[in-house]
């Protein structure tokens, strides 16, 4: 039997992982930790440290087994660039024989399954794992789907959010995607978030921009990283935090102020 894993991310590649040790031929295709490098630069992890490790059949490849761990203290939360430099460590020790490339387009027929890979060349497996992420499926409320495009954009369009230096912006949602955006907003490219309730988008380019949920870390986990030995948000960011409430949205649209002229922002998986 041949399996097909089509991405490589921490649940392909945990998964890719685990089959040799059922002796099962495996081919995976992707990118590995593609999406998570096209994530927040200064974005920590939600999960602790022991729910934080990618999963092989005999735990040899842990967080704690990694050389690197000692740099990272265990009741922190665990910086983005660490965790993908352990990714790597482990896509190297435990699914060395990974295949970048892309899989354009999956199809079954005659009780096989049929990939065809953007490089042109066609795949037959016998089962297929799809672990490609979220990140293709942003989705974009109908209040912000008519906005030009120097207006509208993704959180998850945003490694870093520093485009966003001197705008005022006003974020959609309330939910964790919301409020981490909001955080970055506040603390790295020192903009005047405004977080917002869903009832209050009518008029989404009222303050200077419309804005989205991006994927990621929980607030507290933001705010330790963006300000490290402080385990809590300052008193004005935490003021701004509960003016938010009500769902999520996952879009967002920007305006720069600096002369009243709008400027596009650059276009936030598996």
């Amino acid at each position: 039997m041949t399996v097909a894993v089509i991405g490589a991310g921490p649940y392909g590649l945990s998964v890719a992982a685990h089959m040799p040790k059922h002796r099962v031929q495996t081919r995976v295709f992707g990118m590995p930790m593609e999406s998570w490098k096209r994530m927040p630069e200064r974005m920590c992890l939600k999960s602790v440290w022991s729910a934080s490790s990618l999963a092989d059949p005999h735990s040899s490849f842990t967080l704690d087994r990694y050389d690197g761990s000692s740099r990272i203290a265990r009741d922190q939360p665990i910086p983005l660039a660490f965790f993908l430099e352990y990714a790597r460590w482990f896509q190297e020790q435990a699914v060395p024989e990974m295949e970048n490339a892309c899989v354009s387009r999956l199809r079954h027929a005659g009780g096989r399954f049929q990939l065809e890979l953007a490089d042109g060349r066609d795949v037959e497996a016998q089962t297929v794992v799809v672990a490609i992420g979220v990140r293709n499926f942003a989705y974009t409320p109908e209040v912000a789907r008519d906005l030009p495009a120097d207006l509208s954009s993704h959180t998850g369009d945003y490694v870093s959010f520093e485009p966003f230096h001197g705008a005022r912006v006003a974020v959609l949602g309330s939910g964790q995607s919301a409020l981490e955006s909001a955080a970055f907003l506040g603390f790295t490219a020192r903009s005047e978030p405004r977080p917002t309730r869903r009832s209050s988008t009518s008029s989404p380019t009222a303050a200077g921009s419309v804005c989205a949920s991006a994927m990621g870390p929980s607030v507290r986990s933001t705010i330790c990283c963006l300000a490290p030995g402080t385990g809590r948000a300052s008193k004005a960011s935490r003021s701004s935090i509960r003016r938010c409430g009500g769902a999520s949205l996952s879009t967002t649209a920007t305006r720069y102020s600096t002369g009243g002229s709008n400027r596009r922002c650059r276009d936030f998986t598996s």
